[in-house]
């Protein structure tokens, strides 16, 4: 029986994730650390299949169980929601990767590293080899993006000597249901803002190109790497399909929930500091997970939005 360790299990990505574990396999023991620091969901209805530690990862300890799975979610995430953590985010990051190493060096468990396209610091089509851009403006997007890349290189070396079996997924846009606008996602901003007739908020002029993939497929791919033979492995997931600037995002949703909301453009600098920094266009080359393993995601753009509609509608 697979004994899986999932860090920042009760955040959106993770949420989801432990949901599709324990649909696909009959038998299985799920541990979840999370701190509940970025997400609202509502757990109840799988609780009782887990055992769950409401914690900072850091300060868990006894995790040996002999794991065999592991799969490292946990940090700070979203734009909003690392401004707080100004100039600790990386530490952060680098930390949490080091507890998540040592548990799996000691349990001898396959890692699983969710790492984050802002590694790649440049707009284009972003593939796993490409070259890596740090930003050349200082604030926390940049301090995060440095955090997620120091990690990645530091699993690389630590395996020179540790030699332990990990893989690294660099997620692009996900979005789906329970994804939390507090800390600055753009899909929930705009569906609760229009549903409310309230202004719709889009950074300078909207023309930002991002490319979305629905959380149940990336899921899908995060297990399929962690559970298949392959190691030492760094793929992109994400949907090279499903471009849209954020302005016609906007509209999109606008139009389907029939709303009243006004469009705004606003600078969002002035709105929540100078260390606010805004992502560069960023398109997924999913060749390589293609090739290895056969994945593609499956949900266009329309059927995204429309779930997500039906998520809000039905919750009202």
């Amino acid at each position: 029986m697979r004994k899986v360790l999932v860090t920042g299990g009760l955040g959106f990505i993770g949420y989801h994730l432990i949901k599709y574990l324990l649909n696909k396999h009959k038998e299985i023991d799920i541990t979840v650390v999370d701190n509940l620091s970025s997400s609202e969901i509502d757990f109840g209805s799988i609780r009782s299949r887990l055992k769950i530690l409401i914690k900072d990862f850091l300060e868990v300890k006894g995790l040996d169980n002999d794991y065999t799975d592991i799969y490292h979610l946990a940090s700070p995430v979203g734009a909003l929601g690392i401004l707080g953590k100004n100039g600790f985010v990386a530490k952060n990051i680098i930390d949490l990767t080091y507890k998540a190493f040592e548990i799996a060096t000691r349990c001898n468990s396959k890692l699983l590293f969710v790492s984050s396209s802002e590694i790649y610091g440049h707009s284009g089509h972003l593939d796993e080899n490409g070259v890596k851009h740090v930003y050349n403006t200082f604030g926390t997007r940049t301090e995060y993006a440095l955090g997620k890349m120091a990690s990645e290189t530091i699993l690389e070396n630590l395996n020179i000597n540790h030699s332990f079996k990990f893989n690294i997924v660099r997620p692009f846009n996900v979005v789906g249901e329970q994804q939390c606008s507090k800390i600055g996602f753009v899909f929930p901003t705009f569906f609760e803002n229009a549903l409310a007739n309230k202004d719709i908020p889009v950074f300078y002029d909207g023309l930002q190109k991002r490319s979305y993939c629905y959380v149940e497929d990336v899921v899908q791919a995060m297990v399929s790497i962690q559970e298949s033979e392959l190691s030492h492995e760094v793929f992109n997931i994400g949907h090279d399909g499903n471009i849209i600037t954020i302005i016609d995002l906007a509209q999109k949703i606008k139009a389907i929930c029939n709303s009243k909301s006004t469009v705004v453009h606003i600078d969002p600098v002035k709105k929540y500091g100078k260390c606010y920094l805004e992502a560069y266009d960023k398109i997924p080359d999913i060749k390589k997970i293609s090739t290895f393993l056969g994945w593609k995601p499956e949900t266009d753009l329309n059927t995204i939005i429309n779930k997500i509609y039906q998520y809000y509608k039905k919750d009202k």
